[in-house]
């Protein structure tokens, strides 16, 4: 009989089974080193460009909070300056109310009456003078209740005065109230 050593061959075909497994492993293996690598450079690659938009709007928050520091500014100043605006009104208003005050006075009293002392207290008004009868201190109490510039007019005392020459004065005292004039709008 012949004898037939199956034994190369069986050892063959495994070798040959073995190579396959191994080449199908390496493959398997270089296949999934390519998938990672390819998966790894997406993910790096969203990474950079998250990175690259948080420096952007980083760099926007910056920025924005610098012009925020000047519009906080801005504003400061703009309280500063509306203060001081409104203290020169303030003064403009006071510089202009005295000037009306002594035309206003000076329009409603009649000829032939003197002040002899005029005091002011917050507008408040007390006034001393001569007239040369009680018509003309009449007059001007008249004159000063119908002007819209003075209130609470109240004759507080007249007296004889001494006579001078041939005129006999009369003395007064009258107090007041003046009432600023508004300002005009405008």
């Amino acid at each position: 009989m012949i004898k037939i050593n199956l034994l190369p061959v069986r050892a063959a075909a495994k070798m040959e089974s073995v190579r396959k497994n191994v080449t199908i492993a390496a493959l398997i293996m270089v296949l999934l080193a390519i998938i990672v690598a390819y998966f790894d450079m997406g993910i790096k690659g969203r990474i950079e460009g998250l990175n690259s938009s948080i420096s952007k709007t980083q760099q926007q928050i910056e920025d924005l909070k610098k012009i925020i520091a000047k519009v906080n500014k801005f504003k400061k100043d703009k309280k500063v300056l509306s203060k001081k605006l409104s203290a020169i009104k303030k003064l403009n208003a006071r510089r202009i109310a005295p000037i009306r005050f002594m035309d206003e006075l000076s329009t409603v009293m009649p000829e032939k009456l003197w002040l002899d002392k005029l005091v002011e207290d917050k507008w408040k008004l007390k006034m001393s003078g001569l007239g040369v009868n009680h018509d003309v201190i009449a007059d001007f109490m008249s004159n000063m209740e119908k002007s819209p510039m003075f209130t609470k007019v109240k004759l507080k005392s007249t007296a004889k005065k001494a006579k001078k020459g041939a005129l006999t004065l009369m003395k007064f005292s009258i107090e007041a109230k003046f009432v600023p004039p508004k300002k005009k709008e405008g």
